[in-house]
């Protein structure tokens, strides 16, 4: 169990550590589906190199493992906070092959003679043509 002491050194340190943590999440929360993807892929495949490859030690690969499992982790964790288009996802993702469609509906007419309506929005969704119903 650790000690008051040694929990308040750790906590000086994450204080130090956590505007420089912000500054970092904000500059790559913008992570699109294929810049995850691209170094999930290469992740994945130093994984397998280092595991195959007689270049590193038997008694050293483990290190490598643990460097580019750590990468990794991080690289999810930002992007488990961006939708696929890199926005945050606080935000709702729309998907761009989802078109919206105002339509406007007669309800009738004013004492003046114009014409009454109400606007409503409805959600298509495009065919395999790429045509929306």
């Amino acid at each position: 169990m650790l000690s008051p002491i040694q929990l308040f050194k750790i906590y000086k340190v994450y204080r130090k550590v956590d505007p420089q943590l912000q500054i970092l999440q904000k500059e790559i929360s913008g992570m699109t589906f294929s810049v995850n993807f691209l170094i999930q892929l290469l992740g994945t495949i130093a994984q397998i190199i280092n595991i195959i490859s007689p270049v590193v030690p038997d008694n050293k690969k483990w290190i490598g493992i643990m460097i580019l499992s750590i990468i990794q982790a991080i690289t999810s964790g930002f992007a488990h906070y961006s939708n696929p288009d890199g926005t945050p996802a606080k935000e709702p993702f729309v998907s761009p092959t989802t078109a919206y469609h105002l339509e406007t509906v007669e309800t009738g007419t004013t004492e003046e003679g114009k014409v009454k309506g109400e606007v409503t929005v409805s959600e298509s969704v495009p065919t395999k043509e790429g045509k929306i119903d």
